[in-house]
């Protein structure tokens, strides 16, 4: 049942990129206060598809979707990213799905969710089971960065990110540089939240990596059309 981590980290990126686009072709940064109410809204329903209990219950993809996606509205008003950012949309992050765990619990029981079942069973055993929970991904993470695949996919990733970045420009006329294609912000807050997803997911490596890989696959096609213009 729910939203698979795949699918999550294609939702997640198909909306900042469709941003993206939609900010290079109105040339309208910052954006008003309409235009952001707009984004914010739509924002939050792709967040409820990947959150909520009863639709797509996926805890890590939600977190992952509150910090990407305030964050890029955060770039959009024109405002500069900053550290406090990180921490409020952090917290923002948590509210909503221990929130949505609660209601879970309270409404569904035993029968609901891995977030209701989570709430019921730290009743039961104690915070420590929350503290079991924690260290548990972060052992799974470790390990995840320590296999030889996932090693190799980051040197082969490494051609991509340096396309993706401003460290490779092109001095030949009609070759621009990708950054020229997408907002350098918004570039960083799609990598960022790749990051964040390959974090707090389990198996995160499987969402991260399509986040990015759409990415940069929509970057080297626009650099490809506009080269060819």
């Amino acid at each position: 049942y729910g939203l698979g981590n795949e699918y999550m980290g294609i939702l997640i990126a198909m909306a900042l990129l469709g941003v993206a686009l939609f900010s290079r072709t109105s040339n309208q940064l910052p954006l008003g206060r309409s235009g952001l109410a707009i984004l914010g809204i739509w924002f939050a329903l792709v967040a409820i598809v990947i959150g909520y209990p009863s639709l797509g219950v996926n805890a890590g993809g939600l977190v992952t979707a509150v910090l990407a996606f305030g964050g890029a509205l955060i770039v959009l008003s024109g405002m500069k990213f900053r550290f406090v950012h990180v921490l409020a949309l952090l917290g923002t992050a948590c509210v909503v799905l221990m929130a949505l765990a609660l209601l879970d619990a309270h409404t569904n029981g035993s029968s609901g969710s891995h977030l209701g079942r989570s709430v019921s069973l730290a009743k039961s055993c104690g915070p420590d089971y929350l503290w079991i929970l924690l260290k548990r991904k972060i052992t799974m993470h470790l390990g995840i960065l320590k296999m030889t695949h996932v090693r190799y996919l980051a040197l082969a990733s490494l051609p991509f990110f340096l396309m993706c970045s401003r460290l490779v420009k092109s001095g030949q006329p009609g070759i621009f540089p990708v950054s020229h294609m997408f907002p350098t912000a918004l570039t960083s807050v799609l990598l960022a939240g790749s990051f964040i997803a390959f974090l707090v997911n389990d198996s995160g490596i499987v969402p991260a990596t399509l986040m990015f890989s759409i990415f940069a696959l929509a970057n080297l096609y626009f650099r490809l059309t506009e080269t060819a213009k």
